[in-house]
């Protein structure tokens, strides 16, 4: 046989935001995911004193000329969150460098 049962817990597959809070419905939740978004964004220089023009720009570059997180669906905004705390380790790690 290929593999076993080990009855431990072998992968997690996450398809949208609906998938990182407990309640879709919930302001608190939703609004968390959302503010990390927007920190991060402020963290890149994607948005500088509450300008969003970069933010804007980066979205519809990245997701076909759309230009507003709440047009993207869950799993847009899953990868757009992904890459940005990717993006925000790398410019940490190179400022402790």
């Amino acid at each position: 046989m290929g593999h076993e049962v080990t009855g431990r817990i072998h992968a997690i597959f996450i398809d949208g935001v609906a998938d990182l809070v407990l309640d879709v419905n919930s302001a608190e939740e939703c609004n968390g995911f959302l503010a990390e978004l927007h920190a991060l964004a402020t963290e890149l220089d994607l948005i500088e004193y509450g300008d969003k023009a970069k933010y804007r720009e980066y979205i519809a570059e990245n997701y076909a000329g759309r230009t507003s997180a709440k047009d993207l669906d869950d799993v847009e905004l899953q990868r757009m969150l992904i890459a940005f705390r990717s993006l925000a380790r790398l410019r940490r790690s190179k400022q402790a460098a």
